[in-house]
């Protein structure tokens, strides 16, 4: 019998013309750059902060990225 193969996790790469899925694949490589690890990654939304003011997030489950003070 054949040795059972573990799953690795899925590196995403930039697409042509596909804006939604560039955001998903700019997130994963944002978190795995400052530190942190994504199992699953999707749900782009909106979060409103004033009339003229929003922000674009991301909905992610996973080890969350180490905070750092803007200095690399």
């Amino acid at each position: 019998m054949a040795k059972r193969r573990r799953g690795r996790a899925i590196h995403m790469r930039f697409r042509k013309n596909d804006p939604a899925h560039n955001l998903l694949a700019a997130t994963q490589h944002w978190v795995k750059a400052n530190g942190g690890a994504l199992v699953v990654i999707g749900g782009i939304g909106i979060l409103r902060e004033g009339e003229h003011k929003f922000r674009v997030c991301v909905g992610c489950l996973g080890r969350e990225p180490v905070k750092t003070n803007g200095a690399r």
